[in-house]
């Protein structure tokens, strides 16, 4: 394939992922096997194609080992091996840095941002309405709050849990928020109005461990503040959470509470250790599970079978609790379940993925000058969103969900690219599209 031929079809795989990005995972799925395939492609053939700095790189592949070493290590190899195959994504980042150098960025960020403006929006019609538009009779996906009060819906989007779409929307709102700060372009009011709109589909998604990571998240932006302002908030913020922690843990807001508040209240106060040990209860039996297999852990997949078993011993030590979420959807805490499916190693590993891209981003922003306030944006953004989603993985585990991964890895690699802009590693690379 010739060099002008396979710029077109990049930048055509480009523009499809980030449209696909809220609406079909068969579509999500093409556009990134095609970028990687370019990818890949481009850096045989081209010397000088962009590469990511080992400093970036290295996590990924060291992840990419420890998930092999477990599924090697334990029983059904072919079967765990097939399980490797979706994170695949996590490759994403490093096939868009040449498709990036090609457009002018604002482009496809447009792109996203449109999809996650409509996205917010179907979220708040399902809240009110219990609407499903998107697949057929007999098949259409509806969940009514079990909460007293007026009738509503968790809103869920296109996918198929409300969980899964509040941790894609807290990483829309945390992202297009910093961009909206940073841009001077006129652009600013697309990415405020997405940011507005997912705020909007967090908050009806009424996904407690979402309405978490988006504050952890848009927090991470005060730091854009001078540190006289951006801390004071930082600690009055952090000591009203611990506040209400302590409220709803104890029961004083609970009891404090009126039975005609409106349901997004009542689905706050519904959380204390009574109404939510069944969660604890799955985090119990995650630890029993990490504690069998501290070091390769099970294998990717494998908690299908093998869960249950932990499940029913924390069962029977708490009365014959019955759960009110089958085994297969796993210990709702992304790190006890990559410790138990990937063992100590692979959990390390993934916090080193994590850890590097938010170094990488800090780098980024040390660096940004006057003139790169798209590459500003996009690194608070970045580094804003894997906060947020980091926050909300102590509750839930939808990192694994194919929607929060694809957007999170569309993210490193924007951050990846920008980093290269501004020069982080020594690489500047050349920016397109920072005009207005």
């Amino acid at each position: 394939m010739r060099l002008p031929e396979r710029e077109t079809w990049q930048r055509a795989a480009l523009y499809a992922l980030f449209a696909a990005s809220p609406w079909s995972i068969s579509a999500i799925d093409a556009a990134s096997l095609a970028l990687l395939g370019l990818g890949a492609l481009e850096l045989w053939r081209e010397p000088g194609a962009p590469r990511a700095p080992r400093r970036f790189a290295l996590p990924f592949a060291l992840f990419a080992a420890a998930c092999l070493l477990s599924a090697l290590a334990n029983p059904g190899r072919l079967a765990n091996l097939a399980e490797l195959a979706h994170l695949y994504r996590l490759l994403l980042p490093f096939a868009l840095l040449p498709a990036l150098a090609r457009v002018d960025r604002r482009g496809p960020l447009a792109v996203l941002a449109v999809g996650a403006l409509l996205l917010g929006v179907y979220g708040a019609v399902q809240f009110q309405a219990g609407v499903d538009w998107v697949r057929p009779a007999g098949e259409k996906l509806v969940r009514p709050s079990r909460l007293a009060g007026a009738l509503v819906f968790h809103a869920q989007g296109t996918f198929t849990h409300h969980l899964t779409y509040a941790g894609f929307e807290l990483l829309a709102l945390a992202f297009f928020l910093a961009l909206f700060l940073a841009d001077r372009a006129r652009w600013r009011w697309l990415w405020l109005a997405a940011a507005c709109s997912s705020a909007a589909g967090l908050l009806f998604s009424m996904g407690r461990s979402g309405w978490i990571g988006g504050l952890v998240g848009c927090s991470l932006l005060l730091l854009r503040l001078p540190r006289r302002v951006a801390f004071p908030l930082l600690g009055g913020g952090l000591a009203a959470g611990a506040l209400l922690a302590a409220g709803l843990a104890t029961g004083r807001l609970q009891a404090a509470g009126r039975p005609d508040a409106p349901v997004l209240v009542q689905r706050l106060l519904h959380t204390s250790l009574a109404n939510d040990r069944d969660r604890l209860y799955m985090w119990e039996a995650g630890w029993l599970g990490f504690r069998a297999h501290p070091i390769l852990g099970i294998g990717l997949g494998n908690d299908r079978t093998d869960y249950e078993q932990y499940r029913r011993l924390v069962a029977e030590r708490h009365g014959g609790h019955r759960y009110l979420n089958p085994p297969h959807v796993g210990v709702h805490n992304l790190y006890l379940q990559l410790a138990y499916e990937l063992g100590s190693l692979g959990l390390a590993a993934w916090l080193l993925v994590a850890g590097s891209v938010l170094s990488w981003c800090a780098a980024g922003l040390r660096r940004a000058g006057p003139g790169q306030e798209l590459e500003a944006g996009i690194l608070w953004g970045s580094a804003a969103a894997l906060a947020g989603s980091m926050a909300a993985a102590l509750f839930e585990n939808n990192l694994l969900d194919a929607e929060v991964q694809n957007l999170l890895a569309l993210l490193m690699g924007l951050a990846l690219h920008a980093g290269r802009v501004v020069g982080v590693g020594g690489v500047r690379a050349a920016a397109r599209g920072d005009t207005g």
